[in-house]
């Protein structure tokens, strides 16, 4: 389901579907006349890895009517982005291919697809249907006003305890499988070995490319067993050995920020995106609600508790 209106009340709860006879016995919807069939509800729910076995019969039924849900409105989008003149082209498809094989580089785009289970086919075909969206996405919402100061000062106050920045550090470490080898490390650390090279040596972990940067953590993103510690060290300062489920580690704060309230100024920006946001899928889900209410769907909710 697209991002920009997930989160939103299906739209297709406001009609009353009803059965009917016309619906041949592997159709689960029509849209318009044109037909929902039941082995594209089985690829969604494929493509969502849904285990009936682990679901109640409850819990499956309200994903399959969820999922059918959403393939009736990619139909109904799909058939007004023609009205609309809105296309995916090849070329904009190519493109796209490509810049997802680059992204494969150990292993064939077909291959990494493969080891999911998904036809490369069926992430054309997925892959094309999000663009369409986000174009239709686009020009819907094309004319939405912009946030003015007065709004955004007022979403400020009304959220203010949100706009903090959160303690923070920002982390080298080495990993290694023995303690005994963390332990001559650390010696070696004391007496002033460098510790990038160290990192970059022996460290089992991936940051170890880079010569063992964690990088700017947030409190409440490292585990339990270094989070405590790696919190309370001094700037420059190194921890003792450090044990976890990847091994034993020795971390170094190389610079920490304290949690501080961020002022409306440095928070504009964000307010103005959270804000547009908000306007976008309320202008998009409205669009959508007009065009299912005017649509003609018929859908046969036995089949679907079947399948």
């Amino acid at each position: 389901m697209y991002q920009f209106y997930k989160n939103a009340p299906l739209a297709l709860s406001l009609i009353s579907f009803c059965l009917s006879c016309h619906l041949r016995s592997n159709d689960l919807a029509k849209v318009n006349d044109v037909p929902i069939k039941v082995s594209a509800v089985k690829a969604r729910l494929s493509e969502y890895q849904f285990d009936v076995g682990s679901s109640t019969r409850q819990e499956s039924l309200e994903l399959k009517k969820s999922v059918l849900n959403e393939l009736i409105e990619e139909e109904l989008m799909a058939q007004q982005a023609k009205q609309m003149k809105i296309s995916v082209s090849e070329k904009e498809m190519e493109s796209l291919i490509q810049d997802a094989r680059k992204q494969n580089s150990e292993k064939t785009l077909e291959q990494t697809l493969a080891e999911e289970g998904i036809p490369f086919t069926y992430w054309i075909q997925r892959t094309k249907q999000r663009v369409l969206a986000e174009k239709i996405f686009q020009k819907i919402t094309s004319d939405v006003s912009t946030p003015t100061e007065k709004e955004m000062q007022q979403y400020f106050q009304n959220n203010f305890s949100r706009y903090r920045q959160p303690e923070t550090v920002y982390l080298l470490q080495v990993v290694v499988k023995e303690k005994s080898l963390a332990e001559e490390l650390r010696k070696q650390l004391l007496y002033g070995a460098d510790f990038g090279e160290i990192a970059g040596q022996y460290s089992t972990t991936p940051e170890s490319q880079k010569q063992g940067k964690l990088g700017w953590i947030e409190r409440g993103h490292l585990p339990a067993s270094l989070e405590k510690t790696a919190f309370s060290l001094r700037t420059g300062q190194m921890s003792k050995i450090l044990e976890s489920a990847h091994g034993f580690h020795i971390l170094k704060v190389v610079d920490k920020v304290e949690e501080r309230q961020i002022d409306y100024e440095h928070a504009k920006d964000t307010i103005w995106e959270e804000l547009m946001n908000q306007k976008r899928q309320s202008v998009f889900i409205h669009w959508i609600e007009q065009i299912t209410a005017k649509a003609h769907i018929k859908r046969n909710d036995v089949l679907l508790e079947e399948i």
